[in-house]
């Protein structure tokens, strides 16, 4: 009867037990995504809200708080809808016929920074507990600004780029940029270029390097130690990036190596078809 009681104990403790795993196994995830760029937060959007429905706490910080079905925690970083103009992000001004002009529109809205730094919803969160969140989701395209945001909370990082790799995305990653058949973003070339235009794609690698970082970290380091004092620099922060997932499909896009730490995520955003009314 002992022998019973004793085994009915340990069968009610390991129950017991079992009832927190579900618990220990949920993260408390952060997605930070400061761009005001509709097409960029539907991305966003499907992969915060599959991770909700796997049963993590997700707490999201965007311009767009009523994009997501999924009923996961929300912040909007601003109410001020002036801050960018609409018209200014279009197709004729990010992919212009001049390369360099393209650029210059890009790292244009980096000057936003400073202004969404000093929102509530982000100096809010910038006052949060170190050990708030167990993992951070945010973008690094034009700007590694918000980094020294989320450099206090010492968890690991996932960067998202919803274009294909620019060069420095694809440098800090360890990814090759060889210009001999790994065309410049911007170019209109494809893998197979000619003596000329492999010397073209050489020059314009240099200059995408040399406007990002005149174009963008100067500004962003700028921001980043008036804000955030006590972060790291940029430099640094950018090389502890765990992953970096890419909106790219080698299919649609091209092959090209890549290291282990970069993904490719094209179509995640793709909803699975719906049957058509009969007619």
């Amino acid at each position: 009867m002992e022998m019973i009681n004793c085994n009915s104990y340990i069968v009610i403790l390991q129950l017991f037990i079992l009832s927190f795993f579900k618990e220990a196994l949920c993260a408390d995830i952060l997605g930070v995504f400061p761009i005001e760029a509709p097409s960029h937060q539907i991305i966003f959007d499907s992969y915060m809200s599959e991770l909700h429905r796997r049963g993590h706490n997700v707490t999201v910080y965007s311009h767009f708080p009523d994009i997501a079905s999924e009923q996961y925690k929300r912040i909007q970083i601003s109410n001020t809808s002036s801050v960018l103009d609409p018209s200014y992000v279009t197709m004729d001004h990010m992919y212009s016929p001049s390369t360099l002009n393209s650029y210059k529109h890009m790292f244009h809205i980096v000057s936003n920074g400073e202004k969404y730094t000093q929102s509530d919803a982000l100096r809010q969160l910038y006052d949060q507990p170190e050990d708030a969140y167990d993992l951070i989701v945010t973008e690094t395209c034009n700007t590694d600004l918000y980094l020294a945001l989320i450099d206090r909370f010492k968890a690991p990082f996932i960067a998202w780029t919803t274009s294909p790799l620019f060069v420095w995305s694809a440098d800090r990653m360890g990814a090759s940029t060889h210009p001999a058949y790994i065309p410049v973003l911007m170019t209109t070339y494809g893998p197979h270029m000619n003596f000329a235009e492999r010397i073209y794609n050489t020059l314009m690698r240099s200059v995408a390097f040399y406007k990002y970082y005149t174009g963008s970290s100067i500004s962003s380091q700028k921001i980043a130690s008036k804000r955030y004092k006590d972060s790291s620099h940029l430099d640094q922060l950018v090389l502890r990036t765990s992953l970096l997932f890419v909106n790219t499909y080698h299919a649609l896009w091209g092959s090209r190596p890549l290291p282990q730490n970069v993904v490719e995520v094209g179509g995640l955003h793709v909803k699975p078809p719906k049957p058509l009314q009969e007619v």
